[in-house]
């Protein structure tokens, strides 16, 4: 088959089939519209098979790169929000890679400033905060270097998804931090930069909220900051222990996990305060959640990062980790 015959039925697939999908009137159709175009990757692969080298594609005066690369975008988009939560995952997904292809040729500074001040509003609204949410990390994943001048903005709003009713929601709000804590710290030689600051005295002030949707948001804050901000919580990471283990006994079993998952965060963090003050306290909680059904499996888990942290430290703990070990596998049984 000629190039010629390739592009014609290339762009009968791509403006009449999918564009007729991912329109359409059901979660399928949009859905097997948009896995086809992350798939596709703005049809690379088929010029790939006819030994058409990619370097000649990607140059900046390929019209029908530049012209697939936006239909694309603006195809994906149509899922951004969307009622089904599955649509808007894999657009975020499809959509990153769009990104990631057209950044450095297609996508300009002011398209994509303007693609994040659009993204920023949809946080304002509840109905479209999560396609906010998935829209910003994924620019900020496949687009570092142009999101960077405008982390600040995204960071100005994040305590907005990451105290949202929906679980969903606050834990891409997460996964959101995460990609901009580290695009900070690649790029900026002090820690101690304004927002950070102010994002770790929201998380602190939340703590003490009885709210358990603020709660859960502030302990997500409080993970990427320890994951993600380099050594920014060396100061206060004995006060944010402290503050982590005094919620181990929460009457919220979504709180509860979290602090169960949130133990070897610290024990990596700062391995040598935490095997120092905090291991005997931590194990005995997690030993504790072992014969308990709904706790068992990631207390297992979380012991067994604690134990890759820490080392021998945790010899003290290995006999009633065995037995509970044996205990399991006889129920099991």
């Amino acid at each position: 088959m000629s190039p010629d015959a390739v592009e014609k039925l290339w762009e009968e697939l791509t403006k009449k089939h999918l564009g007729h999908l991912v329109h359409g009137s059901t979660s399928v159709e949009k859905l097997g519209a948009i896995v086809a175009i992350g798939a596709c990757r703005n049809h690379v692969f088929i010029f790939i098979a006819l030994k058409i080298p990619v370097e000649q594609l990607m140059q900046e005066d390929s019209p029908e790169i530049k012209r697939n690369c936006f239909r694309f975008f603006n195809y994906v988009k149509t899922g951004l929000p969307f009622p089904d939560y599955a649509v808007m995952q894999a657009a975020a997904t499809a959509l990153g890679k769009i990104v990631e292809v057209g950044v450095s040729t297609m996508f300009d500074d002011s398209f994509m400033r303007s693609e994040v001040d659009v993204a920023i509003q949809q946080l304002q609204t509840e109905n479209s905060r999560y396609a906010g949410v998935l829209i910003l990390k994924e620019l900020a994943l496949h687009s570092p270097t142009v999101f960077y001048p405008l982390v600040s903005h995204v960071l100005d709003k994040i305590i907005i998804p990451l105290r949202d009713p929906k679980t969903i929601v606050r834990e891409a709000a997460a996964e959101l931090l995460a990609a901009c804590l580290d695009i900070v710290t690649q790029r900026e030689r002090s820690s101690k930069t304004p927002f950070l600051i102010k994002i770790l005295q929201d998380a602190q002030a939340g703590l003490r909220v009885a709210v358990v949707e603020t709660l859960h948001g502030s302990l997500l804050t409080l993970r990427e900051l320890l994951l993600h901000a380099g050594m920014f919580m060396k100061d206060t990471y004995a006060e944010t222990a402290d503050n982590i283990l005094k919620l181990r006994g929460h009457r919220d079993a979504l709180i509860r996990k979290t602090i169960i998952t949130l133990i070897p965060t610290l024990a990596l963090y700062d391995t040598q305060t935490f095997s120092e003050y905090y291991l005997h306290k931590a194990m005995s909680h997690l030993l504790e959640q072992l014969p308990k059904p709904a706790e068992r499996w990631v207390a297992f888990v979380a012991i067994g990062q604690v134990a890759t942290s820490v080392g021998s430290d945790m010899k003290t703990f290995l006999e009633p980790i065995m037995d509970q070990i044996k205990q399991g596998l006889q129920q099991k049984g």
